[in-house]
């Protein structure tokens, strides 16, 4: 391994990998539903609004990391994604919960594989984040 390896293995140490990413979106999206939840269990319509956008938000910049032409394991997540965000175009409590159950379920699975992959980037195995090849695919 060269110096110049060496140098950029210490320098990504600190940045964001690929699953980081995927899981901090995860996350502020698990809190943007959970958000959603709570305002209509308040009656509160403005502020479901408010989260409830927040949350379309976030789960298109998830579905923006999948290629549209994924199948297997990506494509299912892929549908998921798009029901979730199916399940924001009107205010309802029991939509909300089953969308904020597939998002806490889809973290906790990439949370749980976060360090292998942090590895398999850091080794080659899985382009950066910033690989400059190109359309992003984070999934």
């Amino acid at each position: 391994m060269t110096s110049v390896q060496d140098a950029y293995r210490r320098s990504t140490a600190t940045q964001w990998t690929r699953v980081d990413l995927l899981v901090a979106l995860y996350a502020a999206a698990q809190r943007a539903l959970d958000a959603c939840v709570a305002a209509l269990e308040q009656g509160d319509m403005e502020e479901w609004r408010s989260g409830a956008l927040r949350a379309q938000k976030l789960l298109l910049a998830l579905l923006e990391g999948i290629e549209p032409e994924a199948d297997g394991s990506s494509g299912n997540i892929r549908r998921l994604l798009v029901f979730c965000h199916g399940c924001l175009v009107q205010p309802s409590l029991d939509a909300c919960r089953d969308a904020g159950r597939i998002i806490g379920t889809l973290h906790s699975a990439f949370a749980t594989i976060q360090d292998e992959a942090r590895l398999l980037e850091q080794r080659g195995q899985i382009p950066p984040l910033d690989d400059p090849s190109g359309r992003t695919v984070v999934a």
